[in-house]
């Protein structure tokens, strides 16, 4: 015949105590799924011992340590690049000032004559005139179009 008995201890137990109160052919600890004490023909009164060996509990500090030296430089950096957004956001608004549009246009009309000036004396070349012709042309329209003019 065969008895098994099961036992909830508390975690901060170390020793376990039997008193055999009949004679018992086998006796077997298992403990967290491990064989840790077996006796064989114990007679009845014998007091069996066991001591239950500790669980040993991972350090996780340093694992800690890491993780949260990680969370604190990926929230600096994500400070950082939000309040250069909101700065890049602030110089685009001061760029965009009707003054500072008409001052740009007037700049690039001066570019424009120049550039027909230096092409007229055969300075620059004729792909020149037309890629930079083109280019600044672009750019007069879209300040034009940004001040509301045609």
């Amino acid at each position: 015949m065969k008895i098994f008995m099961m036992y909830n201890l508390p975690k901060d137990t170390r020793y376990v105590k039997k008193v055999m109160p009949y004679d018992t052919p086998e006796m077997t600890f298992i403990y967290n799924g491990k064989k840790i004490f077996q006796a064989l023909d114990l007679p009845i009164g014998s007091v069996v011992n066991v001591t239950l060996p500790r669980i040993k509990i991972p350090d996780y500090t340093m694992h800690f340590a890491v993780l949260s030296a990680v969370i604190v430089v990926l929230l600096i950096i994500i400070v950082i690049q939000a309040i250069r957004r909101k700065a890049s956001r602030e110089i685009e608004k001061i760029k965009e000032t009707p003054d500072i549009l008409r001052t740009k246009k007037s700049l690039l009309m001066l570019v424009l004559k120049e550039i027909e000036k230096l092409h007229r004396s055969k300075e620059i070349t004729d792909e020149s005139y037309r890629y930079l012709k083109n280019m600044y042309k672009k750019e007069a329209v879209e300040v034009m179009k940004k001040l509301g003019e045609s």
